[in-house]
């Protein structure tokens, strides 16, 4: 991801800058980019297209939730957690005022290149607490409590590229995430639907994946309404890839508008056999 975020912020027009990525990328992540792109494309294309379309793919997602952190300060929230934050850096790159406290997680080896990164980072004023766990294995909620996070104010949960690394689609972490936030918080995330990991149209670039992240690793969310409803969320809002880039004109109007009217998402629907990448945001009251 830390690649692609690299080479969408040197675009012509980029719709998102990040000073850090290259960073987090290295020659050899940028490398394993193009490697995937060639093994992942499709007939007819050639694979400076593949990762072309990968690279805006990404854009569009960092966008998305850039969006949604900029409109969680506009609402009033001050309170930020990021798990499996990686080498996201929109929390330093992007103007959090010093009222705003900023928990990061990621497994130890990790946030500690995050500090190496971030050492000498004089832009942002927020503070961050740079928390090195397994979130999967530690009782990261209790991390958090002992580190400052106050559950009686508003908090913006943001799990960014995080769902396909987790076996059950991140269902348990936001049920647990649910359980600390208060009302007037807002939980954002992306996920892949079934097709989108295991369907046929996917199949050679999910096999690519499962090679670099491990088989039976990918999950998926495809009907978050239902999923975050039954945990407590409300105000479940879904958007598409391809619904987010028309607004930045990284997929072509008449061909979205078709797509969309052709294969209409249903949200109750667990596999409608079209692969789907999903942004979602839903709130607590």
């Amino acid at each position: 991801m830390a690649a692609t975020r690299a080479l969408a912020s040197e675009l012509p027009e980029p719709i998102f800058t990040d000073r850090y990525a290259r960073a987090f990328a290295t020659e050899a992540g940028i490398g394993y980019l193009k490697a995937f792109a060639a093994a992942t494309t499709a007939p007819g294309a050639t694979a400076e297209e593949q990762v072309t379309s990968l690279i805006k793919s990404a854009a569009v997602r960092v966008r998305f939730f850039d969006d949604v952190l900029r409109d969680a300060l506009n609402q009033g929230i001050t309170q930020f957690v990021l798990p499996g934050v990686g080498g996201d850096s929109r929390t330093h790159r992007l103007d959090l005022p010093a009222s705003c406290t900023v928990y990061e997680l990621d497994l130890p080896d990790v946030m500690e290149y995050r500090q190496s990164v971030f050492a000498e980072d004089t832009h942002s004023v927020c503070t961050h607490f740079m928390v090195g766990c397994d979130m999967a294995k530690d009782d990261w909620v209790s991390i958090l409590k002992d580190k400052g996070f106050n559950p009686e104010i508003p908090t913006l949960f943001l799990a960014e590229g995080l769902c396909m690394y987790i076996q059950d689609g991140g269902r348990e972490l936001f049920a647990k995430a649910h359980s600390i936030m208060a009302s007037g918080s807002v939980l954002a995330f992306d996920s892949m639907n079934k097709p989108g990991v295991d369907g046929e149209m996917m199949g050679p670039m999910m096999r690519a994946w499962r090679t670099h992240v491990g088989e039976g690793v990918v999950g998926h969310m495809s009907c978050p309404e239902t999923v975050l409803s039954g945990i407590g969320y409300s105000g479940v809002e879904v958007t598409e890839l391809a619904e987010a880039g028309l607004k930045h004109g990284y997929t072509s109007e008449g061909s979205i508008e078709f797509f969309l009217k052709m294969h209409p998402r249903d949200p109750t629907c667990e596999d409608d056999g079209i692969p789907r990448n999903l942004f979602v945001v839903a709130n607590v009251e």
